[in-house]
């Protein structure tokens, strides 16, 4: 590989004192852009792009199995005890299509059985199989590997790693003469000094991994070689605001130049990530970043529309030749990232409340409105059976009957540790019926679904209420996933 590779980026963006990798796979190139400490053997945390990683790992194995990718569940002995989850397949995991929300546990040392409870009885399940991105889907792809290997996740990932020749990519327990190189933050922005992974996140299928720029650019290479990711499904190119997922984990962009996949990834402690895959143009490259402050998203914007000639530019124009377009459907809806939303009409307008913020959708095409503001878009469809908002299927609130907020209040205000101590601690209090949450020094305000179980913060996300046997509150779940303790 050429290792001298050389962009002029100079000029573009501000690049300083922070630590930068980006690899490019192109037509005729192949090479690394390095900043601040990186180096290609310099090793990095790459959290949720761990996933497509794993999922190619999977889909060699289901080749030599001679497996088919619709292959159920049930069918491979493992068994679901709420039976809806019968029809449950390989591909719904891969593709985050199983339905089932993340666990709000990080997953350890577990037999199935019991991350099956905990699955089944701490998340609601939707159906049917819809998309909903959890790291549980790959948790559960870690005991399909060893139901079909007959050995650990471990020892399985550590043959693909060979094959691949991505000799310093590990899982989660890093060696001890290997460290992590970059500078790591705190969410206030204070350096924490240490160079090791935390240890919590040891044998997680879905955002563990470990590798260096010289792993991932094989990986890359690898995909390039032996995967036609030009095989999308038309199911995902509706319109152009549609996103699906492939096989490989790679999320599905459709714009009116092409498309793109790209995944990204991102861990509390600093280090963000991302891959972008042009496959027209013969272009994959990645960009990993150990500080925050570094916009990756406006890199990556940069290397594509450096690559491209200035392609791969959504511009979005209302359409205004569609006439006698079916009214949108009006009321309240809930969605589990969306929160409460509104859609109403006002001055002939259709807009869309969320957050308290209004809205203004227009006609995109038959069944699909939109707001764009910059790189800020609000996509509803619709269909004879439901609404989606940006992908995400809402439902319908037949009548709003908000909890009172001063009874909620009382029972959550105080403070809340995280459940295993890596991230600050939040305070959650109430003034004049209004409720606030408190992370890091900045203010949220809490809004409340058509339950007492469901909070809503907007810019923050959705918090879970977990009571004890006396009903008494003792947890908060972020999304399902991060797990704060009330502190007594």
């Amino acid at each position: 590989m050429n290792e001298n590779l050389r962009i002029d980026i100079n000029g573009k963006f501000h690049i300083e004192n922070v630590d930068i990798a980006i690899g490019i796979i192109s037509s005729d190139k192949n090479g690394f852009l390095f900043f601040g400490e990186f180096d290609k053997d310099s090793l990095f945390p790459v959290a949720s792009l761990t996933k497509p990683v794993v999922s190619v790992a999977f889909l060699e194995l289901l080749k030599e199995k001679k497996i088919d990718i619709n292959t159920k569940l049930y069918d491979l002995g493992l068994i679901f005890a709420n039976k809806s989850f019968e029809n449950l397949t390989l591909k719904h995991l891969l593709t985050h299509h199983s339905g089932i929300k993340n666990t709000g546990k990080l997953f350890k040392e577990k037999s199935f059985n019991k991350y099956l409870n905990e699955i089944l009885f701490s998340v609601p399940a939707s159906f049917p199989f819809e998309y909903f991105y959890a790291n549980t889907n790959y948790n559960l792809l870690r005991f399909v590997v060893e139901k079909l290997t007959g050995s650990t996740f471990e020892n399985f990932m550590n043959l693909f790693f060979q094959k691949l020749k991505m000799d310093s990519a590990v899982f989660g327990d890093i060696e001890s003469d290997k460290k992590i190189k970059g500078t790591l933050y705190d969410l206030d922005g204070k350096v924490i000094k240490t160079d090791r992974y935390p240890d919590n996140f040891i044998n997680n299928p879905s955002f563990n991994l470990v590798l260096t720029p010289d792993d991932l650019l094989k990986f890359l290479d690898y995909v390039k070689n032996n995967y036609n990711l030009r095989n999308v499904s038309p199911v995902m190119k509706k319109t152009i605001f549609k996103s699906g997922i492939t096989d490989c984990s790679f999320n599905y962009e459709d714009t009116e130049d092409g498309f793109y996949l790209e995944r990204d990834g991102l861990l509390a402690l600093g280090f963000e990530s991302v891959i972008r895959i042009i496959p027209e143009k013969e272009l994959y490259y990645f960009i990993l970043s150990s500080d925050f402050t570094v916009n990756v998203k406006s890199i990556s914007s940069f290397l594509t529309k450096y690559f491209t000639g200035g392609e791969y530019l959504q511009e979005i124009k209302n359409n205004e030749k569609i006439k006698n377009i079916p009214p949108l459907p009006l009321g309240f809806y809930k969605g589990y990232e969306s929160g409460i939303v509104e859609i109403f009409k006002k001055d002939e307008k259709t807009y869309l409340n969320i957050f308290e913020e209004d809205f203004e959708l227009l006609p995109y095409d038959e069944r699909s409105f939109y707001y764009k503001d910059g790189n800020f878009i609000i996509d509803v469809f619709f269909n004879n059976e439901k609404i989606f908002l940006n992908g995400e299927p809402l439902i319908e609130i037949p009548k709003c009957n908000f909890p009172d907020k001063r009874v909620i209040a009382l029972r959550i205000n105080g403070f809340y540790s995280h459940d295993f101590g890596i991230l600050p601690d939040i305070e959650i209090f109430s003034e004049e019926n209004r409720i606030f949450l408190i992370d890091s020094g900045e203010e949220f305000e809490i809004f409340l679904l058509d339950n007492d179980n469901e909070l809503i913060v907007p810019d923050y996300g959705r918090l879970l209420i977990g009571y004890d046997d006396n009903k008494n509150v003792k947890s908060l779940e972020l999304e399902g996933f991060e797990r704060y303790l009330k502190v007594k």
